[in-house]
């Protein structure tokens, strides 16, 4: 989804929790910083199957610290 958007991606993945109802998260690695910046503005709030994504810059305190954006509220039928 991210490379049909123009987004050169290092990786991607896609975390799903059947016990709770929020939903899917995911989170996305870049090489460089200026497609992370292009992703950001590009993608934050986008439609996605009547889900608006979000998007978040990673903070410190993250559980996937290789992963530069954390992505919120994705369809639970979307995957890797």
């Amino acid at each position: 989804m991210f490379e049909e958007h123009g987004n050169k991606v290092k990786s991607a993945t896609v975390v799903s929790d059947p016990v709770k109802s929020r939903g899917s998260y995911g989170y996305v690695s870049f090489n460089e910083e200026s497609d992370l910046e292009k992703c950001l503005l590009g993608m934050n709030n986008l439609s996605v199957q009547g889900h608006q994504i979000v998007l978040n810059r990673q903070g410190d305190n993250t559980r996937n610290p290789q992963a530069n954006i954390i992505i919120r509220n994705i369809p639970k039928t979307l995957n890797q």
